[in-house]
């Protein structure tokens, strides 16, 4: 298995937190938090990218799912700082070579604020990110 998660992780996590030093970010699902801005960045899946299988010992390529949920704290301008950071966690993302699959928007009951992204690519050995 091809496993990218740790350096995908850190060099997001690490962007992120170049351009906002209060950000917290995990490497989990997140329910809810205590501390603001949040960003959770998760490997969703994991699966053999069958096309450049040449037997069946060898895994050449993965297909990686990425999970990312930006949370904000209620109050004005939760909806909007949520947009700014999922925004540059897209960039990011696209630059690495993940394509967006969706981004969905859900305020709680508590008033919190959060964007939930899933981004996909295919990783080869050397964890080059394929579009394709």
């Amino acid at each position: 298995m091809i496993d990218a998660e740790s350096a995908i992780y850190q060099k997001l996590s690490a962007a992120m937190k170049a351009d906002n030093p209060d950000l917290t970010c995990i490497n989990e699902p997140v329910a809810s938090t205590e501390s603001f801005p949040c960003l959770s960045i998760v490997e969703a899946d994991n699966a053999s990218y069958e096309g450049s299988m040449a037997d069946i010992q060898a895994e050449r390529h993965a297909v990686l799912t990425y999970e990312i949920a930006a949370l904000a704290n209620g109050g004005a301008g939760a909806k909007d700082q949520c947009k700014a950071l999922m925004a540059r966690a897209d960039d990011e993302m696209r630059q690495m070579g993940f394509t967006r699959l969706s981004c969905t928007q859900q305020k709680d009951q508590s008033g919190s604020y959060r964007m939930i992204a899933r981004f996909r690519g295919v990783i080869g050995e050397d964890y080059t990110i394929y579009r394709r």
